[in-house]
């Protein structure tokens, strides 16, 4: 049901851009975390209301440095509200239009009967409490925001390297394989 009223609104915030435009074409940046759901959206749009909606999904930091270097973009979906702040900070959103409207939640999935026990997706790498990672697909992690950018560059499917410190400070490593989700 969440994952609806996610589409209804974003069909209502492109309609609403749609409305407003004197343009056919309807520039859309977005976290790539929703390209599934807004390719459907956009379509719907289209039939609907004759425009056409131009997607660019990547990063969300990356979609935030082509905007403030001056790309078109008409509505932006932003998975980091700091990103979404500099923009705003810029004078690049119309006072009063910023909505958020999403968030992304982490599904971890154990199949019945499975003795594994995992109580959070650093388990699953073989990780502990209070271990630090410092790296992710070769990407040096320093921060919260580096592991979201480092995380929005894998593929399901496709094992990584992840670097950590343990709690005693010995540096350790492994792989992940990141999965698309549960079938549907």
């Amino acid at each position: 049901m969440r994952g609806i009223g996610a589409l209804a609104l974003a069909w209502h915030l492109l309609f609403s851009a749609g409305r407003c435009l004197a343009s056919e074409e309807i520039s859309v940046f977005a976290a790539a975390s929703l390209t599934d759901a807004l390719k459907d959206v956009g379509k719907l749009y289209d039939a609907a209301s004759g425009n056409h909606v131009v997607f660019n999904f990547g990063a969300s930091s990356d979609l935030a440095r082509q905007i403030m270097a001056g790309a078109p973009a008409d509505v932006f979906f932003s998975a980091d509200a700091a990103r979404m702040g500099e923009i705003e900070r810029a004078g690049l959103v119309a006072h009063g239009e910023r909505v958020d409207v999403l968030s992304n939640v982490l599904a971890v999935i154990v199949p019945k009967g499975s003795r594994a026990s995992v109580a959070g997706p650093a388990d699953l790498a073989g990780l502990g409490k209070g271990d630090v990672i410092t790296s992710l697909n070769g990407a040096t992690i320093s921060s919260s925001a580096d592991v979201r950018q480092a995380v929005l560059t894998l593929v399901p499917g496709k094992a990584v390297p992840i670097g950590w410190k343990d709690t005693n400070g010995i540096a350790q490593t492994g792989t992940i394989t990141p999965i698309s989700g549960p079938p549907q």
